[in-house]
């Protein structure tokens, strides 16, 4: 099995849950199979796990990870380096940690996908003393329905992170700490437990054992958008 590690954003919780993964992941397999994406300042604790280390592009990574997607030609070329990425590598499984553009160019290339994430990425969530949700989760919606709809893939209603969750979700936490939105519309969400990349995960990650195909992929026939 060849696993791609894919995390976005400067914060230490995206790379550190990436690499409690690659742990995980080498009880299944070699650990050689697994890639991570991370900077250079990784390469030394990559090396030790037994993981390959890959690359974003220095254009994208030199911008802010959160700013520029209601940018088409930003989402273009972001979505462009994973599509790049998952030729070079073929991976037979994706796990990102909130890339936003990831769970597009697995849909195009057929290849599983799952998100790190908490609750709140889920559609809907605002955190107390707000009105609204993140400006990120709205204001990029039509920048990626003319993604989605270039490739003839469901459109997004009213929160980008509708896109996030068609594919499965791995929550690094727990049910009291984080509890999932009563409206599940999503495929399937998996509590693991704190991610800590030195002690392992506390519970298996049902993704690394269960072979892709049989699990669904979304695709433009699902019902979700319009």
């Amino acid at each position: 099995m060849k696993l791609l590690l894919a995390p976005w954003g400067r914060g230490m919780g995206h790379i550190t849950r990436c690499l409690a993964v690659a742990v995980e992941a080498a009880q299944y397999d070699d650990p050689k199979q697994v890639s991570i994406v991370a900077e250079d300042r990784w390469a030394t604790l990559i090396e030790r796990i037994g993981c390959m280390q890959e690359f974003f592009p220095p254009e994208l990574t030199s911008i802010a990870p959160w700013d520029e997607w209601d940018n088409i030609h930003h989402v273009r070329q972001s979505l462009a380096a994973d599509l790049c990425l998952l030729e070079s590598i073929k991976p037979d499984i994706v796990v990102h940690d909130t890339r936003l553009t990831m769970p597009i160019a697995c849909a195009l290339t057929g290849i599983f996908c799952a998100m790190i994430g908490q609750y709140d990425v889920f559609p809907g969530f605002i955190y107390p003393g707000e009105v609204m949700p993140l400006p990120l989760w709205v204001k990029t919606l039509t920048t990626f329905n003319i993604i989605l709809s270039d490739y003839n893939l469901p459109l997004l209603k009213d929160d980008l992170r509708e896109l996030l969750v068609r594919n499965p979700v791995i929550i690094p936490s727990i049910p009291e700490f984080d509890p999932l939105p009563e409206k599940t519309e999503w495929p399937e969400a998996w509590y693991t437990g704190p991610l800590l990349w030195s002690e392992g995960t506390y519970q298996h990650i049902p993704v690394l054992g269960t072979p892709p195909h049989h699990i669904r992929l979304w695709s433009s026939t699902d019902s979700t958008g319009s």
